[in-house]
């Protein structure tokens, strides 16, 4: 497999979960407007790349998916985030990357391996809640 470019890799993780959530916008890139629920995936902070650690010399990537459902202020908030973080279920997070490990043939294979942040994330200025999916690929 040719390696894909670092912005398709992001883009492939986006349009992976837009197409696999009903209803969930998702952006590969830092928007200007948010517009909930709404996924943007983004380099992890630290390590974002290890080069060559599989016998094929291909990278392996940490990418942040972070899912904002609403408003910090408004209520019911949590009620909106907890499915996205289930294992199972139409709205799950874990279950969409699981279903498409290679996120529609881009990489070799994408998972799911922790979530993070539960709470108030600022994005545009604006308080949401939010967490965050650190997803690994491999291409």
């Amino acid at each position: 497999m040719t390696q894909p470019a670092f912005s398709a890799i992001r883009q492939a993780l986006a349009d992976t979960l837009s197409s696999a959530i009903p209803g969930l916008r998702a952006t590969a890139n830092r928007p200007l407007q948010i517009n909930p629920p709404m996924v943007v995936v983004m380099p992890s902070q630290g390590p974002l790349a290890t080069y060559s650690v599989s016998t094929d010399g291909q990278a392996d990537f940490s990418l942040r998916a972070i899912l904002l459902v609403a408003p910090g202020d408004s209520s019911g908030g949590e009620d909106l985030l907890d499915p996205y973080i289930a294992t199972t279920g139409s709205q799950s997070v874990w279950a969409a990357v699981n279903a498409d490990q290679t996120l529609g043939g881009v990489v070799s294979f994408a998972e799911v391996i922790q979530a993070t942040g539960y709470g108030l994330m600022n994005m545009t200025g604006i308080d949401y809640l939010a967490c965050t999916f650190t997803v690994s690929v491999g291409v």
